[in-house]
């Protein structure tokens, strides 16, 4: 992800007509699976996310409760930040941010103090993500002039920096599984954004699917991965098995759903929606029942994450 404008145009650069078979759908539009089309139903709101939002005239980053109440600013300048999200205790957000200059990654304490740059190159570095042992980070690296994005490691200090893809074309979204062991991702690979892993040294990349989808997360427990796809006209949410099987869409209403997050217990997602014309933060159990809009304004918000103590 670079710049939100920017990477909004590239993933769009790979998009193709498709159409998909809908698995446990109920077809009445609304993703809960009673039929009935009102998006209802009981939901866990519990926990505390971060997301990104342009409500102060420019990208920061926000943590609220996960039923919407208690949102806190907590980063404050003229340039964007953005794609936060904590370490596995919750003590610390890592994000990326433009404030020198060009996109690098920042890591700060989860309630916005002492923040502390860890990249500072010529390339564009972004999309973050810790470790399950909070020792090393993956994102994405790359040039604008290439306009392609590579995945990395680090060390969680900024240090000993090693490329693992060299594909030459977009890859974005990279997560790691729970055990720490693989790397999920999206990749341009075969001119279609599809879902890949690999081990986390680089090794072994296999392709999961053959469709227009993207950002993969893993569930916590390692075997789910769930992602987002385009059926044609708008993104919908989509879970697999660890190994690509068992592909089935949960969501299914004419509007646009990305980028989702598994809750720390896997019983619930985290998204960002359109349903009233902008992005918004919504959240949804695990099976796309019981959807419910956390944020409502005339702005962006977007990029929710779990605390994963919370």
């Amino acid at each position: 992800m670079k710049a939100f404008l920017l990477i909004s145009i590239l993933l769009l650069s790979f998009l193709v007509g498709c159409s998909f078979t809908i698995s446990g759908d109920d077809g009445d539009g609304d993703g809960d699976g009673d039929g009935d089309g009102d998006g209802d139903g009981e939901i866990d709101k519990s926990g505390r996310l971060v997301f990104a939002s342009d409500r102060d005239g420019d990208k920061e980053i926000f943590v609220m409760n996960a039923d919407g109440g208690n949102v806190i600013q907590l980063t404050f300048n003229q340039f964007a930040d953005q794609a936060a999200s904590f370490n596995s205790d919750g003590s610390l957000i890592i994000f990326q941010s433009e404030r020198d200059g060009d996109w690098d990654i920042y890591v700060m304490d989860a309630d916005g103090g002492n923040v502390v740059q860890l990249t500072n190159s010529d390339t564009i570095d972004h999309v973050p993500a810790f470790s399950p042992d909070d020792n090393r980070i993956v994102y994405l690296s790359g040039t604008e002039d290439a306009a392609t994005w590579e995945i990395w490691v680090m060390n969680a200090d900024g240090s000993n920096p090693t490329q693992l893809t060299f594909n030459g074309c977009d890859e974005y979204g990279p997560c790691w599984s729970p055990d720490g062991t693989k790397i999920a991702f999206t990749s341009g690979l075969t001119g279609t954004a599809s879902i890949y892993t690999m081990n986390a040294d680089g090794s072994g990349i296999t392709r999961l699917t053959t469709y227009n989808s993207r950002y993969p997360d893993w569930r916590p427990d390692g075997i789910k991965i769930v992602y987002d796809a385009w059926d044609g006209s708008d993104w919908e949410i989509w879970v697999m098995n660890a190994d690509g099987s068992d592909q089935t869409r949960i969501t299914d209403n004419n509007e646009w759903d990305e980028q989702p997050a598994w809750s720390p217990e896997g019983d619930r997602l985290a998204l960002y929606c359109n349903g009233d014309g902008d992005r918004e933060v919504c959240i949804m159990n695990s099976d796309g029942s019981a959807k419910t809009q956390l944020t409502e304004n005339d702005c962006l918000d977007w990029d929710p994450d779990w605390n994963p103590v919370e």
